[in-house]
């Protein structure tokens, strides 16, 4: 699993702020699903060659003296205790214009018992006044204190090459022993866990359970053919939720981290209950960790007046995501068994694009004449000019491309450059990523 860096810190010293920063935009991926574009806990981030996940938390409650959190506090309290006990990092964020205050120091206190190495952003130094703040945040028991401004940028990059020091050596996790890992999600009651035993009672399945990274999912490891299958699990969990919205946040933070960890997510849809928010949400998750999909619409064993026809159901799943138009469908049933064999072949094509090697030639004939068809955009007096471009990561695909100005490359001109390399490269069935650098030549390129 990639190590997690959790954001902590009081109410309004710019956790939120600096988390987006940190994550960056991804301005190339729209959603015309209400209710998609959300707050996110969790967000992958990739800095000098290294994938984190960084997890934003809410601001820590401020109770009484003594008293102990209640209500919604608690609840936040609650998962500030779960990210800092999975974070192999934490950023104890603070605002340089309050400077130290009382709750900074119990929160400090608190990191020190938790035994998880711990530094200090000192948030929001827009003018010299506020640099000199530094000096006190040292009190909060760590030497690595670090100034910056998440809201316009400032340091960061700095903080960025400090932060990506403290993270763990690169190894072979446990899990990363499988040689593909698949998510199952999907709202509660929907078929998960069916389609799991389904799953793992293919022929020739050898399966084997073991331990998974939270203390409420059990892995499946499924050995097919000589290949290593990791099915990451968000059935079989449920927790009673005092409404059915805290049950809807529960499943898809659950789904979320099962996501981070995986290649591929298998979204199971009811065909007797259609489309909801909560599909839209993990699908939309799914896009914006660029993670293959693959669609399956269980119960297809209902009768035709109950689920419709299969040409009608696709062609909603087509509507609402959009953003996800390489996505394949599958019409299942868990119960009997109908498809699911294709799903075994379906994750083998996704994955093989997924992981795979892109000839360096090919990509810059793309990349000439995707320019030549649709020339790049005026910004200020120039054209932008577009020097190179080369794959730099695989799991997804992963392209750079050197620019002289990328904040003048609207998210419209990304859009379509990702669909004429996908078009050109032959990639049917899985994402695409691709990052924009400045610089002239790719050796004095620097990040955005």
């Amino acid at each position: 699993m990639k190590p997690i860096v959790a954001l902590v810190g009081r109410p309004n010293v710019g956790k939120s702020t600096l988390f987006n920063r940190i994550i960056g935009k991804r301005r190339a991926i729209t959603f015309d699903i209400p209710g998609v574009t959300r707050d996110r806990h969790y967000g992958t981030a990739f800095w000098e060659g290294r994938d984190f996940i960084c997890v934003d938390t809410g601001g820590f409650p401020q109770s009484s003296k003594g008293a102990s959190p209640t209500g919604v506090h608690k609840k936040i309290e609650e998962q500030i205790a779960i990210a800092i006990e999975e974070a192999a990092v934490i950023v104890l964020v603070v605002d340089a214009q309050d400077g130290l205050t009382s709750v900074d120091q119990t929160i400090a206190t608190r990191l020190r018992k938790s035994g998880t190495h711990f530094i200090v952003a000192v948030n929001k130094v827009d003018l010299p006044i506020h640099e000199e703040k530094k000096t006190e945040f040292y009190r909060l028991g760590t030497d690595e204190v670090y100034t910056l401004s998440a809201e316009h940028g400032t340091a960061m990059g700095d903080f960025m090459d400090q932060l990506v020091k403290r993270l763990p050596p690169e190894k072979m996790a446990a899990e990363e022993k499988a040689d593909i890992k698949i998510a199952l999600a999907g709202r509660p009651n929907v078929g998960k866990s069916s389609l799991l035993n389904r799953l793992c009672g293919s022929p020739r399945a050898v399966v084997d359970e073991v331990a998974g990274t939270t203390r409420d999912v059990i892995d499946t490891l499924v050995t097919l053919n000589e290949k290593r299958y990791l099915l990451l699990d968000t059935a079989g969990i449920r927790r009673k939720g005092k409404s059915d919205t805290m049950l809807e946040r529960t499943c898809v933070l659950l789904a979320e981290r099962a996501i981070h960890r995986a290649d591929i997510c298998l979204l199971l849809l009811d065909a007797g209950e259609g489309l909801s928010r909560q599909e839209a949400h993990i699908a939309g998750f799914v896009g914006e960790n660029t993670r293959g999909l693959i669609i399956l619409v269980n119960k297809w064993d209902l009768p035709i007046k109950v689920k419709g026809s299969e040409e009608s159901y696709r062609k909603k799943i087509r509507q609402a995501f959009k953003f996800a138009p390489y996505a394949p469908i599958l019409f299942v049933s868990a119960k009997s068994g109908l498809g699911v064999p294709q799903i075994w072949k379906e994750i083998d094509a996704v994955y093989a694009e997924f992981s795979r090697e892109l000839e360096p030639s090919l990509l810059q004939e793309i990349l000439l004449a995707a320019l030549e068809a649709h020339p790049p955009p005026i910004y200020g007096a120039y054209p932008l000019a577009f020097h190179s471009v080369r794959q730099v990561g695989h799991c997804p695909p992963t392209l750079l491309i050197i620019i002289d100005r990328p904040k003048g490359l609207h998210f419209s001109m990304e859009r379509y450059l990702i669909s004429q390399f996908r078009k050109g490269l032959g990639l049917e069935k899985g994402p695409l990523r691709i990052i924009f650098r400045k610089g002239k030549k790719e050796e004095e390129a620097e990040e955005v």
